[in-house]
């Protein structure tokens, strides 16, 4: 399972992401990433919020692609140690 991570927004405005096999991530982070999928694809952003940071997931199973994306506000509490692992391997991108 390929998973595709952006983190954009935020105050400053960065761009940060990475690829990564979903193999490398923890137990832990796996279980919330099964969950999310079990639950399908979502869009979930605020409205009116600009320096919210959003968060783009997109993992592809062999089969299908799906996208998760949501920010600082409508983040699943399933997502929150999925995302504190892609972060940490997320490096700066180009616009």
């Amino acid at each position: 399972m390929r998973i595709k991570f952006v983190q954009s927004g935020g105050f400053g405005g960065l761009l940060k992401g990475c690829e990564v096999d979903a193999a490398v991530l923890g137990e832990t982070e796996r279980a919330g990433l099964q969950v999310l999928l079990d639950e399908g694809a979502r869009r979930e952003r605020s409205p009116g919020s600009r320096d919210l940071t959003t968060y783009d997931i997109t993992v592809e199973t062999g089969d299908q692609t799906l996208t998760l994306s949501f920010d600082d506000l409508t983040m699943p509490p399933l997502a929150r140690s999925l995302l504190q692992a892609l972060v940490a391997r997320a490096k700066p991108l180009r616009p």
